[in-house]
């Protein structure tokens, strides 16, 4: 669902709906020839990566808790591209993010948030001579425990 200000959001009652990836599953966005890609969100009260996403040109994001907002990054640069990612409540079985597989983001974002984030896996990156995401850089893992509030 969306609020007024077109940012996504995600809430959950407390345990349920947990998202797990498991061993040998494949997730991946598409590409084109111009490095445009999409996006891989993982979003639920605990998040667990044990197979592969890859996203190219685009965003892979892992984000645990019973409330998540997604916002577009605002400003009038074309090449700002991607989600700011936002955890609001969580309780005591919520808010795991959890990546055991292989995350491949050459030219990408990955954001993995929530109350505890284990990056116990792969996150590989090559190719960092093409700039897509100007807010972070390429293949960069941006791990983020947050502060949580109710959003």
């Amino acid at each position: 669902m969306t609020d007024p200000n077109l940012s996504f959001l995600f809430s959950s009652a407390g345990g349920s709906g947990d998202v797990t990836v498991q061993p040998g599953a494949e997730l991946s966005a598409p590409t084109s020839a111009a490095h445009v890609g999409g996006r891989v969100a993982l979003i639920g009260p605990n998040v667990t990566n044990a197979g592969t996403i890859s996203t190219p040109d685009g965003q892979t994001v892992l984000a645990a808790g019973l409330q998540i907002g997604m916002l577009a990054h605002p400003g009038l640069d074309p090449s700002l591209r991607g989600v700011d990612v936002f955890v609001g409540n969580v309780d005591s079985t919520s808010g795991t993010a959890t990546n055991t597989g292989l995350i491949e983001t050459p030219r990408a974002s990955t954001v993995i948030t929530g109350k505890q984030v284990d990056q116990l896996g792969g996150h590989r990156q090559f190719d960092v001579d093409h700039p897509q995401w100007p807010c972070r850089s390429p293949g960069q893992l941006q791990r983020h425990p947050q502060l949580h509030r109710n959003l």
